[in-house]
């Protein structure tokens, strides 16, 4: 028996306290409704069945025994709704075959019945109507047997008696039958829809966990990216900072004006510096992932490289392939490593040339940049700043992305930084939690 089925029965018709109100009044309707014939003919031995076989105490206790276990039996009808009309059938017909008096008995039909209508509750029609059968089979076989076999009739009473039977006890089965089917029907739809409703409202809390988690994610990873934009920000000015003021210290002697034009200008990078760690900054400050700055990508290398160019390092740069149309994760993370390696070659290589070649092909994007050897005599007192966050949290993105990367001192003692980074990215699912 199916859940949804079985829930039938989980209605305040069949709760405990329900059914066994319902015992009680079966039994004090049914021992009252068959000791009325027995009181009328105390004094008529010919109106008593069993007459000189049983009796008459002992057949009122049989009669009363039967009628109150058939009544009790309704308490069963919560779980086993089959069991509890074979019982209560089987206790009747138990009872016609001993006392010979169907006609008193005619108050158990109602309790077959209403066992029959928890029944039907859980029950298809076509295994409804199928025991529907089978109790009317048992029924008229149990009342032919008795009015021909033991009630000592005459033939003519016999089609009578058969009626009777049919209009007393059919008519109550039939109905009660199909209320219950209408009803168990009615509490299966309900059941359902509770059911559907609970599903609902559990994937709508699995969908918005989901999406909290999404956003806890998307803050998380943008806070990473501004803390890569912070260090990118603070390399690339700060670099470019101390080439300025080492090259206004270098010429303040031999050229006083020249370096106070080089301090000018290690003022207006500094006031840049600063704008640009402010617009940093204040992403921290928002909250709504819509509003986030995007990072920047492979179609700002040329002001990247300009940039550069007017502090003095000598760059070239060279793109080889269509670079319009590249997924965003690819163009932004060429941008870092140009990005990266361009400070990188200012901090530790002031005064070389720089080559940035990019080269893209059906399945890859190749970034190289490679510098000479420096120029500048460092000196003792040269100390060069850094965090050390460069070229490792570039390995780090780019093994997520699958590519391939290197950072090495190339063959003529200079340093040269490439990636490889694949233009088919895997798509992974994220499962709900």
């Amino acid at each position: 028996m199916s859940s949804d089925r079985k829930a039938g029965t989980s209605v305040v018709l069949a709760r405990p306290r329900v059914v066994a109100v319902l015992a009680a009044v079966f039994i004090v309707a049914m021992v009252t409704d068959a000791w009325f014939s027995p009181v009328v003919g105390w004094d008529l031995p010919d109106q008593w069945p069993r007459a000189g076989v049983l009796p008459r105490a002992v057949f009122l206790v049989i009669m009363t025994t039967g009628l109150a276990v058939q009544a009790t039996a309704i308490v069963l009808v919560g779980r086993w709704p089959a069991i509890t009309v074979t019982v209560m059938l089987g206790i009747y017909v138990v009872l016609v075959l001993v006392l010979n008096s169907p006609t008193w008995l005619e108050s158990m039909n109602l309790p077959i019945a209403v066992a029959f209508f928890f029944l039907t509750m859980e029950l298809r029609p076509v295994r409804a109507a199928m025991t529907f059968v089978a109790m009317v089979v048992v029924f008229a076989a149990l009342q032919w047997f008795w009015v021909t076999r033991i009630s000592g009739e005459p033939s003519t009473y016999r089609a009578l008696w058969m009626f009777k039977v049919f209009v007393t006890f059919f008519p109550l089965i039939v109905v009660l039958g199909i209320l219950g089917e209408v009803w168990g029907l009615l509490t299966r739809r309900a059941s359902l829809a509770r059911q559907e409703a609970e599903t609902a409202r559990r994937r709508s809390e699995a969908i918005e966990r989901e999406h909290e988690r999404r956003v806890i994610q998307a803050r998380e990873h943008e806070r990473e990216r501004i803390a890569q934009e912070l260090h990118d920000v603070a390399a690339q000015h700060l670099t470019g900072l101390l080439s300025l003021a080492d090259a206004a210290s270098s010429v303040a002697h031999a050229d006083p004006s020249s370096a106070i034009g080089l301090i000018g200008e290690i003022r207006a990078e500094g006031h840049y510096a600063a704008a640009s760690l402010y617009g940093a900054l204040s992403d921290l400050r928002s909250h709504a992932i819509g509003d986030l700055v995007r990072t920047p990508d492979i179609r700002q290398l040329t002001d990247l490289v300009k940039y550069w160019q007017a502090h003095g390092m000598h760059v070239d740069m060279q793109k080889d392939g269509d670079l319009a149309g590249l997924p965003y994760v690819v163009s932004a993370t060429a941008y870092r490593v140009v990005h990266e390696a361009l400070s990188n070659a200012a901090k530790y290589a002031p005064g070389a040339c720089v080559s940035v070649a990019l080269v893209k092909d059906t399945r890859h994007l190749a970034v190289s940049v490679v510098n000479s050897p420096s120029t500048h005599t460092a000196s003792e007192t040269d100390e060069v700043i850094g965090l050390g966050w460069g070229l490792a949290g570039l390995r780090s993105r780019i093994d997520l992305l699958d590519g391939g990367f290197s950072a090495r001192q190339s063959s003529n003692g200079g340093f040269c930084v490439s990636a490889e980074l694949p233009l088919e990215q895997r798509e992974t699912e994220l499962e709900e939690q």
